[in-house]
């Protein structure tokens, strides 16, 4: 593989990556961006600070494009045999953080544990 094919390749992953986590977004959080609004999709998993599809830690709510802030610059340097999911995981990630730094609650940190119905 030469070294264009190699960075045609990388930019189809990421796109890839951008185009699934567009999919997601749109089933699972709608097209509107209202602050508190409950996800049209409800996950708790208590074990992991899931409550709600809301990530809590220490009674603080943690937005997920934090989370996906942190994993965009681990991926940075993660090196695989197989690179192209490093790829895919940081279109991902850079939908996530695009699109939670659009609402205007982006820097609260305030438990909410209950949201606003859409």
């Amino acid at each position: 593989m030469n070294l264009k094919d190699e960075i045609l390749c990388k930019y189809q992953y990421r796109l890839f990556g951008i185009l699934i986590g567009l999919i997601y977004i749109i089933n699972i959080f709608g097209y509107r961006f209202r602050c508190k609004s409950c996800p049209n999709i409800k996950i708790n998993l208590p074990i992991l600070g899931i409550k709600n599809s809301k990530i809590v830690l220490y009674n603080k709510h943690i937005h997920h494009w934090l989370l996906f802030s942190l994993i965009l610059c681990l991926s940075l340097f993660i090196i695989l045999e197989n690179q192209l999911i490093i790829y895919f995981i940081q279109g991902i990630s850079v939908t996530f953080i695009i699109h939670g730094l659009i609402y205007e609650d982006r820097f609260d940190f305030q438990n909410a544990s209950k949201c606003v119905s859409t």
